[in-house]
């Protein structure tokens, strides 16, 4: 469940009329404790999959820790950035797709820290953009702070399918927002 204070929920402007029980958490919308992605307002698409390295590092706090599996680790601002800068995913800018959810949150009562919990999944295309494929699918989840009337990624945890600890960060992540 869902657990929030409502004189501290961040103002959702996409949200207007939906009900006391939305509101807004990072890049994405909270009803009935399942997020719903929505686009910041001054991105018109997702930051990674259009290699916009500091728009990317905005999201993240200053000492984030980013962990996608053994080979791609990075750490603070710098370690946000070059997680778009970095070759691979430089090879797949401009046909690429993360689409994510749905999500789990947990959110502490009086708090400024929540956890999402979720699916993650990547397609790709072809140079010639004729052969769309999903590419990547996992786990993931966001530890996030409360950053003014926003949310900042603290951590990021994600997982591909089959991974050896995949699951039990699916399994924590869900424990923690009943």
């Amino acid at each position: 469940s869902v657990q929030h204070s409502s004189t501290e929920r961040p103002v959702c402007l996409a949200c207007e009329g939906l009900g006391d029980d939305v509101y807004e958490v990072g890049a994405g919308v909270v009803r009935n404790g399942l997020v719903a992605p929505v686009k910041p307002p001054a991105v018109s698409e997702h930051e990674e999959d259009l290699g916009d390295a500091d728009l990317c590092a905005s999201l993240y706090t200053p000492d984030t820790v980013i962990d996608l599996g053994p080979t791609s680790q990075f750490t603070g601002s710098a370690g946000a950035r070059q997680l778009v800068l970095d070759e691979r995913h430089q090879e797949i800018v401009g046909r690429c797709a993360h689409t994510m959810g749905p999500f789990v949150i947990d959110v502490e009562v009086d708090g400024d820290r929540a956890t999402a919990t979720g699916y993650v999944r990547v397609y790709i295309s072809d140079p010639d953009m004729r052969n769309p494929r999903l590419w990547r699918i996992g786990y993931t989840t966001f530890e996030l702070r409360r950053a003014g009337r926003t949310w900042q990624i603290a951590t990021r945890l994600s997982r591909s399918l089959g991974a050896d600890d995949g699951a039990e960060l699916l399994r924590a992540g869900f424990a923690a927002g009943r």
